[in-house]
C-alpha cells in the first residue's frame, strides 16, 4: 500500500490528477485492507482531490484521521487532520476551521513535532486573513518565515506571499514590519501558544 500511496501522491502533487486517480483505482478492495492501509488510502484520496472537490476531500481526510486514530497511528491521524484543517482554512464556514486548528495545534504540541506544527501555523495564516485579522496575520507570518524555520514552497509559499501583500495593504508597511518583528522573536512553540489565544478571542 505504501508504494501505491506514494505513486498517487507524487502524481497528484505533480499536477497529474488523472494519473493519481488511476493509481488509486488499482488499490485492493476495502474489505481486504487493514485499518491503517484503509486510512492511508483515504488520506491519498483526499489529497488527490483537495481544492478541486473540497467536500469529497474533507470526507476522505476525516475518515483517514478517524481510522488511523482508532488503531493508534497518531502520525497519520495528525497529517490527515493537518490537510483537512488547511482545506477548511480556505473554504466553508470559519468556525469549524477555528475549532479544527485548536485540535491540530494541541496534537502537535503533545508530540513535540515542530515541523508539522509549523505547517499548521502556515495554514492558519490563510484563515486569519479570511477573518480580516491583519495584525495577527503579520505576527504569524513573522513567526513562520523568519529565524531558523525551514522555507516553504509551491502553493503554500504562494498563499503566504499573497497574505504578506494583503497585510501591508491593510496595516501599512511600517506597522506590518513591526508586527512581523514581534512574530520573528517567537519560537514555533510560542507562536502556537499565541495562535491559540487569537483563536479563543475570535471564537468569542
Amino acid at each position: 500500500m505504501a508504494s501505491l500511496v506514494n505513486l498517487a501522491l507524487v502524481a497528484s502533487y505533480g499536477g497529474d490528477h488523472a494519473g493519481a486517480q488511476r493509481v488509486l483505482a488499482a488499490a485492493p478492495a476495502d474489505p481486504a485492507l487493514s485499518p491503517s492501509d484503509r486510512a492511508w488510502l483515504r488520506y491519498s484520496e483526499g489529497e488527490v482531490v483537495l481544492d478541486r472537490d473540497p467536500d469529497r476531500a474533507l470526507a476522505a481526510l476525516d475518515d483517514a484521521a478517524t481510522l488511523a486514530g482508532a488503531v493508534g497511528n497518531r502520525y497519520l491521524s495528525g497529517v490527515a487532520r493537518v490537510s483537512a484543517t488547511s482545506l477548511r482554512a480556505r473554504v466553508g464556514d470559519p468556525e469549524p476551521a477555528l475549532r479544527s486548528f485548536v485540535e491540530v495545534i494541541e496534537h502537535w504540541r503533545g508530540r513535540g513535532d515542530q515541523p508539522h506544527q509549523l505547517t499548521t501555523l502556515r495554514n492558519l495564516v490563510v484563515l486569519l486573513q479570511r477573518l480580516d485579522a491583519a495584525p495577527e496575520v503579520a505576527e504569524l507570518l513573522g513567526a513562520v518565515e523568519g529565524g531558523e524555520v525551514a522555507p516553504t514552497f509551491g502553493e503554500e509559499a504562494a498563499r503566504l506571499d499573497s497574505a504578506r501583500t494583503w497585510v501591508v495593504e491593510r496595516l501599512g508597511a511600517g506597522e506590518a514590519d513591526r508586527r512581523a518583528g514581534t512574530g520573528r522573536a517567537r519560537t514555533v512553540d510560542e507562536a502556537a501558544e499565541a495562535a491559540l489565544g487569537w483563536i479563543a478571542t475570535l471564537r468569542g
